[in-house]
């Protein structure tokens, strides 16, 4: 039975997270707990593999979102009181495709918006021509704790997490989905 319980296979079956773009296989959590197969101690909902996404959630939010750490010296907050960590992290760059951006009306180094259905982020545009035309990456490691900002005279931003859905997560390891989500990017007002 092993991972059976959780809806797992020991071969493992190809699925994604369910604000991905394009309809790939994604999962479905059960409302009902179940004793994990990993961990004895804990419980988590069995899933439903290889579940069709639908996109509804693209309709309003056509780009998939991406989160993760910049090139940085340390971690976290201590990024920004190294100097070097300073100069490269002071401001957040929202990587989007040109084509993309300019679809938008959007000019490298506008200020945007970032808007999930769960929340919204502030951010600079940054011309990326490597990044997926139907994707857009700004990294979390900024938020309310980045008192740099003051002392600098920058912006102090808002946590990413705002833009994350809590409801995702592995069901074997418990890890939260917070790498991605739906999202639209609009030019700030002036």
């Amino acid at each position: 039975q092993g991972l059976a319980v959780a809806g797992h296979r020991a071969l493992p079956d190809f699925y994604t997270h369910p604000e991905v773009t394009g309809a790939h296989p994604t999962l479905a959590y059960e409302k009902r707990f179940v004793t994990s197969p990993v961990n004895p101690q804990a419980l988590t909902h069995p899933v439903k593999l290889g579940v069709k996404g639908n996109g509804d959630v693209h309709r309003g939010y056509p780009l998939m979102g991406m989160t993760g750490r910049p090139g940085v010296a340390h971690f976290a907050t201590v990024t920004h009181w190294t100097p070097t960590g300073a100069r490269l992290n002071g401001i957040r760059f929202l990587q989007i495709h040109p084509d993309t951006a300019r679809r938008l009306g959007i000019d490298d180094r506008d200020e945007v918006v970032v808007e999930s259905p769960r929340g919204k982020v502030t951010a600079t545009a940054l011309y990326w021509p490597g990044i997926r035309k139907d994707t857009v990456f700004i990294p979390n490691t900024f938020g309310p704790a980045q008192h740099l900002a003051e002392d600098l005279g920058g912006t102090r931003y808002e946590a990413v997490n705002a833009l994350v859905d809590d409801r995702y997560y592995d069901n074997l390891s418990g890890q939260q989905a917070y790498k991605c989500f739906a999202c639209r990017v609009t030019k700030t007002l002036s």
